[in-house]
């Protein structure tokens, strides 16, 4: 394993350096979205796990954020919301079941 020495106010930590995991991407994302005023780069983010992984492991709100168009940046980020919120929600139903 890697480790890496970073320094803190308590002194020199080695951490572990692990690539990070696709959920743990799509969570930062989705994050970043409930921002009062979310940066237009999460729009290339979401393009980038287009990009990279299978479709079918992605929510349905990746893929809207990543067609997303720029100009209209403010209906982009509510539809999104939207969609993540329906999702969370279904989610939510399943685990009651």
């Amino acid at each position: 394993m890697e480790y890496r020495k970073i320094y803190t106010q308590c002194g020199w930590v080695y951490l572990e350096e692990k690539p990070m995991t696709l959920d743990e991407i799509v969570e930062i994302i989705g994050d970043a979205l409930e921002d009062a005023y979310p940066h237009r780069s999460l729009k290339f983010a979401a393009m980038y796990l287009i990009a990279e992984y299978e479709r079918r492991l992605l929510p349905d709100w990746i893929e809207a954020l990543a067609n997303g168009n720029l100009d209209v940046w403010d209906a982009v980020l509510d539809e999104v919301r939207n969609l993540k919120k329906a999702e969370e929600m279904e989610n939510d139903n399943y685990d009651d079941v």
